[in-house]
């Protein structure tokens, strides 16, 4: 099987503009979500409060927000192998002439 030609650089400037939209909120909430919970852990002891259940919340929420960055990108990489195939799909049924 022959493979598929690549993308024209317009082709390819019009994916990068989709996927610079496609889940921006998870990842931008998992992103800071990554970095309170690091704030938490880190300054959990030196606090004026001493609160014993701040680290223990800030390393959930390192979990947590790696969980959500984990799902944003895989979503992102879904998005682009289907929207790249769909591309040169179109391309495949309705060639230029060259």
């Amino acid at each position: 099987m022959a493979s598929a030609p690549p993308l024209t650089p317009e082709e390819q400037q019009k994916l990068r503009s989709e996927l610079v939209q496609v889940s921006w909120q998870a990842r931008l909430g998992g992103v800071v979500t990554v970095v309170l919970g690091a704030v938490l852990v880190l300054f959990a002891d030196s606090t004026a409060l001493s609160i014993g259940a701040l680290r223990p919340i800030g390393f959930g929420l390192l979990g947590f927000g790696w969980v959500v960055l984990i799902y944003a990108i895989v979503k992102r990489t879904r998005f682009a192998n289907r929207r790249s195939a769909e591309l040169l799909a179109t391309r495949v049924e309705s060639p230029s002439d060259g």
